[in-house]
């Protein structure tokens, strides 16, 4: 096994003083350190027990950014204590971070078959379902469309079916069919104006590849002792 797809989560929907002589984080840093704040907030309300959890505190958060776009007052600020933003310049951060984000070049192979492509393949992507004949903000449009490159597109949430399967079917596309049916069947209700998306697909090699060969299949001991085949890697190193 070379390469391991790390999957998609889609969602549908205060600084401290700097010391003497400190310099103060990037927007790209301090986004990253809001972000992190928030995904140990949210775990601790989505955890339950020894229970597997898998989410993606960015697909959240960038959900929630696009959204604070379009509140004002206290419920921007009630968005703000709790994504950890204070008075950051959020389109920035965001921006600067997306660029962060993106894979370096390397270089694979020897002689002829030398190439060079990027080091993990990465898709965030962004996208806004309003519904027909809503006069959305051209502010709130304009900035999600720039910043966030979350176009918006047009649906009729009378026919919740149509709406269904145009978002189930974005998300399919944007994480390379790993992700299917993420709006479930009845959903979304009838009377939504708005539905925001996010998709993330992420994939990379491993660092110390696995060879194939050494690829055996053994028993698997599972709780109360119950025993499985599985497929188990073995990779001798130094670390």
């Amino acid at each position: 096994m070379q390469r391991l797809p790390a999957l998609v989560f889609v969602l549908l929907l205060c600084a401290a003083p700097l010391a003497v002589g400190e310099e103060a984080p990037s927007p790209q840093e301090a986004l990253a350190a809001a972000n992190a704040s928030f995904a140990w907030d949210l775990y601790d309300h989505v955890r339950a027990g020894d229970a597997n959890l898998f989410f993606s505190p960015y697909s959240v958060s960038s959900a929630l950014m696009m959204t604070r776009e379009g509140a004002r007052g206290r419920t921007a600020d009630q968005m703000d204590k709790v994504l950890h933003l204070g008075g950051m310049d959020r389109g920035r951060a965001y921006a600067s971070l997306v660029r962060g984000l993106t894979a370096p070049l390397v270089r694979e192979g020897w002689g002829e078959r030398q190439k060079t492509e990027p080091a993990y393949e990465m898709t965030i992507a962004n996208r806004l379902w309003g519904q027909q004949g809503y006069a959305f903000e051209d502010d709130f449009i304009v900035r999600l469309a720039k910043v966030y490159k979350a176009p918006l597109e047009r649906a009729d949430f009378g026919k919740p079916a149509v709406v269904r399967k145009a978002i189930n079917d974005w998300v399919a596309k944007q994480t390379k069919d790993k992700i299917q049916d993420i709006v479930p069947a009845g959903m979304p209700p009838p009377l939504s104006v708005l539905a925001l998306a996010n998709a993330i697909y992420f994939k990379a090699k491993w660092q110390h590849p696995f060879r194939e060969r050494n690829t055996k299949e053994d028993d698997f001991t599972g709780p109360g002792g119950t025993k499985s085949k599985a497929q188990f890697m073995r990779r001798t190193g130094r670390y």
